[in-house]
């Protein structure tokens, strides 16, 4: 990126402390940040590569927050491990759609991911199971 853009090796450093302060709104080292930032300043690094232009476009930047929080999300359901057509029954029941994958919003699939992690641990209590004894 510095190399695309011509940033001398003197200046790289308070490239990045600008960009940061500039899309996380204060000083804060990449040992700090969360997922979501991450997200924020590897988008907008992105976006400007693309455009070849120190410009930050605030909807690519929502864009990358989004799709790494529904990535995240979809991980932590699979991690479940519960029946996929449970999980969709759920997501049909809740969202009205069985396409959980690709047709919800992170804070839908957030929501999403509560209820089936309750529902597993509900069963688990009962001493049931989601393979062979199906609770549903």
């Amino acid at each position: 990126m510095f190399a695309k853009f011509g940033v001398p090796q003197a200046e790289q450093a308070q490239w990045r402390r600008d960009l940061r302060r500039q899309l996380l709104g204060s000083e804060r080292t990449q040992a700090t940040f969360s997922h979501a930032d991450y997200d924020l300043v590897l988008g907008a690094m992105r976006e400007m590569l693309s455009q070849a232009s120190l410009a930050v476009f605030p909807e690519k930047i929502i864009e990358a927050y989004e799709l790494g929080e529904r990535r995240r999300i979809i991980y932590l359901i699979d991690e479940l491990d519960m029946p996929e057509a449970y999980v969709a029954k759920i997501s049909r029941g809740k969202f009205g759609t069985a396409n959980w994958r690709s047709m919800l919003f992170a804070c839908e699939l957030k929501h999403l991911f509560y209820t089936v992690s309750a529902r597993k641990r509900s069963a688990a209590k009962k001493d049931k199971h989601f393979y062979g004894d199906c609770p549903f």
